[in-house]
């Protein structure tokens, strides 16, 4: 413990908390931290959270379009053969082969990541939860530090989830229901979207309409309450 107990007016963890929880021991991890914090904060204070998000309906099924066009379009038994993870060759791999070789690595392949391979709308898809499609297109485009990312988990807690931990440990959440930008948040960067998602990647439901993209980023205003 650095501070004393009602010592800290304003604490931001920016992009801080999914290093915790993939680094730590997960949601004992992130609880402890955030337990932490509220000790540290002097009533009325407040914890401002920026970091990454996962859907609200993570565990959806959906259909996840890949495009095979946006570079070298390998075979499963290729990539899972290929050993370097260089940027180099991350870079010459299209969004689909990309995609393989993620379910292959992601956290080890210790998480269960599984899919299946359908074709709809005369397309090849990959058919996986919302969650999962999530976490991969926040990743995609980490050539330069693939294996590192790799290890982090960005998609663990969808918003509301994070406001019941939040809420459970002591704080009080500050939303503005008139004006989203003045509090707590979650969000779809619109950059990520237009460079990295489109053309690269579609997401349908299983009837084949197509999908708002997930939210990419949330921001969390919590006060310690004055008791």
């Amino acid at each position: 413990r650095v501070f004393e107990p009602e010592s800290i007016d304003t604490t931001i963890c920016n992009s801080t908390l999914h290093e915790i929880w993939s680094y730590g021991d997960g949601e004992t991890s992130v609880r402890s931290y955030l337990a932490e914090k509220l000790r540290q904060l002097r009533p009325g204070g407040r914890l401002l959270i920026r970091d990454v998000v996962g859907p609200e309906d993570g565990e959806r099924e959906v259909l996840l379009w890949c495009s095979d066009k946006d570079g070298q379009n390998l075979s499963t038994a290729e990539i899972i053969q290929h050993k370097d993870r260089g940027t180099e060759w991350l870079h010459t791999l299209s969004t689909r082969s990309r995609f393989i070789l993620f379910a292959k690595d992601f956290l080890g392949s210790q998480n269960g990541f599984t899919f299946k391979e359908e074709s709809h709308l005369n397309r090849p898809m990959f058919r996986l939860t919302l969650r999962q499609a999530a976490e991969f297109l926040s990743k995609k485009d980490y050539t330069d530090n693939w294996s590192s990312e790799m290890n982090e988990e960005f998609c663990f807690w969808n918003f509301s989830k994070w406001k019941q931990v939040l809420t459970e440990i002591g704080f009080q959440i500050i939303e503005n229901p008139n004006n989203e930008a003045e509090g707590s948040r979650a969000y779809t960067n619109q950059w990520i979207v237009e460079h990295r998602h489109a053309g690269h990647a579609e997401i349908f439901d299983l009837d084949g309409q197509i999908s708002l993209w997930p939210p990419t980023n949330m921001v969390l205003i919590a006060e310690r309450t004055i008791d």
